[in-house]
């Protein structure tokens, strides 16, 4: 897989690495911020309905928010998910993929590191899917036949941004381990070159 990213210059991947990053904080902060009047709601996040795949428990949430104790909520719970749909997605979906594409440029010749590329671009998947569950979330709200699918995105989704984020944990230890061990071995040669003089 191509690394798209390959050519660029550490300090532009890091100024875009920033700013994907404040996208993402932001988005999800968004979310919770428009979220807030869910409160009267026993389904308290607009995201609710991704974390199932039974109608009958999806007709239970809308009807909750639909209920005259919560006048406003299916509104409140529609801007959320597009919140979601037009900021947090692309926000977190292309950080992930940065981290992984940077990791790829950087991984040298370790086998480990390899599927770098490819995860980078599976970053934008999850992206995609989490589009698919949104869409089929906004379905809900008028029928609730969109429950299977919806689960169905939201779960390959979540398995995609854990194996991502699992891989990019572990490459940033071991980048980190790497940076200790060097630094260690610089400050052993500096005293061994102290000591012969």
């Amino acid at each position: 897989m191509k690394n798209p990213i390959a050519g660029w210059s550490d300090r532009r991947i890091g100024v875009l690495f920033g700013a994907w990053l404040v996208l993402s904080i932001a988005g999800s902060l968004a979310i919770c911020w428009s979220d807030r009047s869910l409160i009267t709601s026993v389904y308290q996040r607009s995201q609710q309905l991704e974390l199932t795949s039974s109608s009958a428990c999806a007709s239970c949430i809308v009807s909750d928010w639909n209920d005259r104790r919560c006048s406003d909520c299916i509104h409140i719970a529609r801007r959320g998910i597009w919140i979601d749909t037009l900021w947090f997605v692309p926000a977190y979906s292309t950080l992930l993929a940065l981290c992984c594409f940077w990791i790829g440029k950087h991984a040298g010749g370790s086998a480990l590191l390899a599927p770098a590329a490819l995860l980078g671009w599976a970053s934008w998947s999850a992206g995609l899917l989490d589009w698919i569950e949104n869409a089929g979330m906004l379905a809900q709200l008028r029928s609730h036949r969109a429950a299977a699918l919806t689960g169905t995105a939201a779960n390959l989704k979540w398995v995609l941004v854990l194996v991502i984020s699992l891989f990019v944990g572990l490459a940033a230890v071991r980048r980190f381990l790497i940076f200790c061990e060097d630094r260690l071995h610089g400050y052993e040669d500096r005293r061994r070159r102290q000591g012969d003089d």
